[in-house]
């Protein structure tokens, strides 16, 4: 036993009392996971003598200042160690054997979910205190196969970032936002945007519905993020798409204390358009930075030496912009003006890790985060005035974990973890359009009068897991990482909606009269004819509340095989089995008496009830049940045997994260739903009232009946499959310097569509080869072009008034598929020797059907699928993901009086589009066929036949820090965000609106173009130039 040993020893005993009073202040802790941190890592490899054998009885133990305590391991009769559960940081490793010299190992890197494979040569001596030290080997993870990025501190806190987490998201490779702009939702690797899972902390913050995050990221809590992309172990959990891991700083065994503060606004953040470009752009240009301060507090330290350190933040967070919005006045004579929105966040958290015996470690965090939008920034566009946006009336977000690792012996550790985390949203109408109606112009896209609906939305997860890790050697001549588990969670959303004024008006460029005159069916005369609406949520608040649950239990068995010293492989397997529930639903009467009048005079003589009275529907258990299989496999081979170059490959099958959005699809009420009706302007006053005509739009009022409205989930659904294979190659070319490439595919298949089902007899008739005869009539026409455009033929199938109304159910569609293909290089050389370096470049096409059923994927989408759908649309589309070229280069050069410069370059092709069309067929010719005039919308060319334009932009930061005692005491640094002054606008060249033909196979007609053809949207354009102050103590 070593003099070190010793002390260590008498140490812990000095201190058992002390041990004793924190653990039982700390039960918690102690009971739950240190892996609940997040991606933890692991040192393993081979100690042998000067003659290549295996040396038995090496003692060897690893320490850090990133770590708490020391971990250590004695060898068997093979050699080999390996010692998991290790936190992310710098290692030093040292191993001693009787009759061999000590050596020692300084400055191994241990990065989050990484494997450092340390090997050992030792010689013998007669001396046995002489120490040996050498430098580590290749910085190369040999053991595992997935592709992820480690974007370290240094990246997050050296690049011009703006001060929001989807900025630091901007930097992974592969990844796109949806419209080409920073923010969730997002596709990784072609990934559906709702496949994604994000985690602080080991704590899943993913929205259960939308597939977001839940509340807002600190980003003064980051250390590093880790976001892997491909060759998901089994462990690693059910994601589909991409893993995003948040980890939290953790205190350090010196104490700590910082204070920073941002600062940007007016006269530091320019437009870049020019008075004719806005004009352009009917007067709306993108949204300007008015102010932003962002205030933050960081404390850490040890609480107990070398026993539990702690670390705190508190951040205040407030901004302002300009909406993109010009002065109009609206068709009903209302002004409405240029409007600021603003922001405040006010967020905290605590954190404690604790070792307090030697086989015991432990972590214990909660944090919350408080956001206020007087104007939601989710419903600021250029055409929607400030009367008809909501507020979100404090966002509050609670997060919570525990967890604690028992080490049974060196070679089994047992894992045991819990997280939380709840999220309360309220989203209130504007004060002064409470008791307003909502109004639309489907042509020109604007809104006003009121918003959507008052919703008040509570979301939470609860996760709790376990997992045994086993070292074993020497079985089947291999060494085994074998690592066995099993999880528990449980996620629940509660929407409560209401709204005083249920009422919808659609108008066509500014007229009441949404299909302009008819005859009315009732006095004969020429009317007005339009679509008008009313949501089914009760006219006051507490009215509605509905609760959708899911459960999942899961377990997982994997096992990373080492063969010939050069050869790793791991095969897993994983079982999750979900169910989600409904509850019971008690509606309140809704607020129009319109409403009321109509459900009683249109809807109740048919059904039987009124869907705009009170009623209560019953709960739903098992909506929906998924078991999903998951096999996953990687290899990776040390291609010379030095670690310097290594050759990996994965593959898995990776069933559906099954979410709450399929479950909002399906409640018998959706608590934002509305039924439409035609409305017949009688006293042609241009408003609707009583004494005007109605008629219900087509829609299968059987939904609210029990008994055919659980008909609407095919019995044999089943998890949509993503089949994904990888294969690439990594390098280092320097200690801290590496490069790779990676080919990734992925087959989408057995994805959800919301397909035509008759629940009286049992029909699917979303096919016209699977309809009974005569429930499609089929309709030819030529659409005209115009503007450069050619004339298009087609033929669409319009339901005959004999079919069944529209029901919806959802189940596996073969039509839906996809595949992605992508090949990437990635370079990263982190900071030492004065700079950093890190670029990717990536090319990839993803190709067919599946935007049919979500702008993203086949997940979450209330599209319905018709015979009509899949016309002009073949596999070999492009889809919304598809983005040719994908680039980003950013780095770090440190001069001398550590004065730094930093620059980020992104750019990126352009997102595909295609060209639509609304048909509605002549009124004689449905009545002479039997056929429902339904306006139905179809391509008029291939989905992805056309390409918006690429864009680039350029930042970049210079920052002087001021040193005492070896430490940063002083930081200022200036951020110039778009340096090169870039703008991006895009050009809606879809002609779309509406086709109404005057007779079958004529070509002539009347032809409404889009109100927003021709016009320019803005995405950015400005110039911001930031302030950062940073103070260390």
């Amino acid at each position: 036993m070593t003099a070190e040993r010793e002390t260590k020893e008498a140490a812990l005993i000095r201190r058992f009392p002390a041990t004793l009073a924190l653990g039982a202040a700390l039960l918690l802790a102690l009971a739950l996971p240190s892996s609940a941190s997040g991606p933890l890592g692991t040192i393993k490899g081979r100690i042998v003598d000067d003659k290549g054998a295996p040396i038995l009885g090496a003692y060897l133990y690893v320490a850090s200042p990133a770590a708490l305590g020391l971990a250590n391991f004695i060898t068997s009769e093979s050699g080999r160690y390996s010692i998991v559960g290790l936190m992310p940081g710098t290692y030093k490793v040292v191993v001693e054997a009787p009759g061999f010299k000590t050596v020692s190992v300084e400055g191994v890197v241990l990065y989050p979910g990484f494997t450092a494979t340390v090997d050992f040569k030792m010689e013998r001596t007669a001396i046995e205190e002489e120490t040996v030290s050498v430098r580590p080997g290749p910085a190369l993870d040999r053991d595992s196969a997935r592709a992820a990025v480690d974007l370290d501190k240094d990246l997050i806190t050296r690049l011009p970032l703006a001060r929001d987490f989807t900025a630091i998201l901007g930097l992974v490779p592969g990844l796109i936002f949806d419209i080409d702009s920073p923010g969730l939702p997002a596709s990784l690797h072609g990934s559906p945007a709702t496949a994604n899972i994000l985690l602080q902390d080991s704590v899943n913050v993913t929205n259960p519905i939308g597939a977001g995050e839940m509340g807002r990221i600190n980003i003064e809590l980051i250390d590093e993020v880790v976001v892997e992309t491909a060759g998901h172990a089994a462990e690693g959990g059910p994601a589909q798409g991409a893993t995003i891991s948040v980890l939290h700083r953790r205190g350090s065994s010196a104490p700590e204390m910082s204070l920073s503060y941002g600062v940007s606004g007016k006269g530091l953040a320019d437009s870049l358009w020019t008075d004719e470009e806005i004009a352009e752009m009917d007067g709306a240009a993108p949204t300007v930075l008015r102010r932003e301060h962002d205030l933050s507090f960081s404390l850490g330290g040890p609480v107990l030496e070398e026993m539990a350190w702690f670390f705190g933040n508190l951040r205040f967070k407030t901004q302002g912009r300009r909406a993109p919005y010009r002065y109009w006045t609206d068709p009903l004579g209302v002004r409405h003006f240029v409007y600021d929105y603003a922001e405040r966040d006010f967020a905290g958290m605590f954190k404690l890790s604790m070792s307090l015996v030697e086989k015991f470690k432990g972590a214990v965090e909660f944090g919350w985060s408080d956001v206020r939008e007087p104007v939601y920034e989710e419903d600021v566009t250029p055409l929607r005035p400030e009367d008809s946006t909501r507020e979100l009336d404090n966002e509050r977000l609670f997060l919570a974990r525990g967890g604690g690792a028992y080490i049974v012996s060196q070679d089994l550790r047992v894992d045991l973890s819990i997280g939380y985390a709840k999220l309360k949203k309220p989203l209130l109408l504007n004060s002064l359009a409470t008791n307003k109606a909502e109004f639309y112009d489907v042509i020109t896209g604007r809104s006003w009068g009121s918003g959507r609906l008052n919703d008040r939305e509570v979301t939470s997860r609860m996760r709790a897991g376990a997992a045994v890790n086993r070292f074993q050697d020497e079985l089947l001549g291999m060494s085994h990482d074998l690592t066995i588990g099993g999880e528990f969670e449980e996620t629940s959303a509660i929407s409560s909606t209401w709204k005083a004024n249920n009422f919808i008006h659609f108008y066509a460029d500014g007229s009441p009269y949404t299909y302009g005159l008819t005859t009315s069916p009732s006095s004969g005369e020429e009317v007005g004819w339009g679509l008008v609406g009313f949501y089914i949520a009760p006219g006051a608040e507490g009215g509605l509340s509905l609760r959708r649950e899911l459960k999942r239990i899961g377990g997982f068995a994997q096992d990373t095989m080492k063969l010939f010293g050069r050869l790793s492989l791991t095969a897993g397997l994983r079982f999750d089995r979900s169910e989600a529930r409904l509850a019971t639903v008690n509606k309140g009467q809704s607020g129009n008496p319109l409403s009321v009048q109509l459900g009683d005079s249109l809807i109740n003589p048919l059904m039987g009830y009124n869907p705009y009275n009170a009623m209560t529907l019953p709960g739903w258990d098992k909506t929906l049940v998924w078991n999903a299989l998951s096999p996953r496999f990687g290899l990776v081979f040390d291609v010379f045997g030095r670690g310097a170059t290594l050759l990996k490959a994965s593959w898995a099958r990776l069933p559906e994260y099954l979410g709450l959005g399929y479950s909002e699809d399906l409640s018998q009420i959706n608590p934002r739903a509305s039924h439409a009706f035609l409305w017949f302007d009688e006293n042609a006053d241009g408003k609707v009232s009583s004494v005007d005509g109605f008629s219900l739009v087509s829609y299968d009022f059987r939904v609210y009946k029990t008994e055919f409205y659980r008909q609407s989930v095919d019995e044999n659904l089943s998890a949509p499959v993503i089949t994904e294979w990888s294969a690439g190659l990594e390098q280092q070319l320097a200690r801290d310097f590496t490069l790779s490439a990676r080919y990734i595919v992925r087959r989408h298949a057995n994805n959800i569509g919301h397909t035509l089902f008759d629940p009286s007899t049992g029909v699917s008739w979303a096919r016209v080869e699977d309809s009974p005869e005569g429930w499609w009539i089929p309709f030819s026409t030529v659409v005209p072009g115009g503007g450069g455009y050619d004339d298009v033929p087609m033929t669409l199938y319009f339901p005959s008034v004999t079919a069944p109304s529209y029901f919806e159910r959802i189940e596996n569609v073969p039509e839906l598929e996809a595949k992605y293909e992508s090949l990437e290089l990635v370079v990263h050389k982190r900071m030492s020797h004065n700079w950093q370096l890190f670029g990717s470049l990536s090319w990839n096409r993803a190709t067919g059907t599946t935007s049919l059923a979500s702008r993203w994927s086949a997940g979450y989408s209330s599209v319905l699928l018709t015979p009509n759908s899949f016309i002009n649309v073949a596999t070999t589309d492009r889809l919304l993901q598809d983005r040719p070229l994908i680039a980003r280069l950013a780095g770090t050069v440190r001069f001398r009086g550590n004065v730094f410069a930093s620059f980020l370059l992104k750019a990126q092709s352009g997102a595909p589009w295609g060209r639509t069309v609304t048909v509605i067929p002549p009124a004689d010719w449905a009545e002479t066929n039997g056929a429902r005039t339904v306006p139905t919308t179809v391509y008029l060319e291939s989905p992805g036949a056309r390409r918006f334009g690429s864009w680039k932009n350029l930042d970049l930061r210079v920052e002087k820090e001021f040193l005492k005692a070896g430490r940063r005491s002083f930081g200022i640094s200036v951020d110039v965000l778009n340096v090169l002054g870039d703008k991006y606008r895009t050009l809606d060249l879809d002609d779309g609106g509406s086709w109404r033909p005057d007779g079958e196979g004529a070509s002539e007609g009347t032809r409404v173009l889009s109100g927003t053809y021709n016009t320019y949207w803005p995405r950015w354009g400005t110039r911001v130039i930031r302030f950062n102050l940073n103070l260390g103590f």
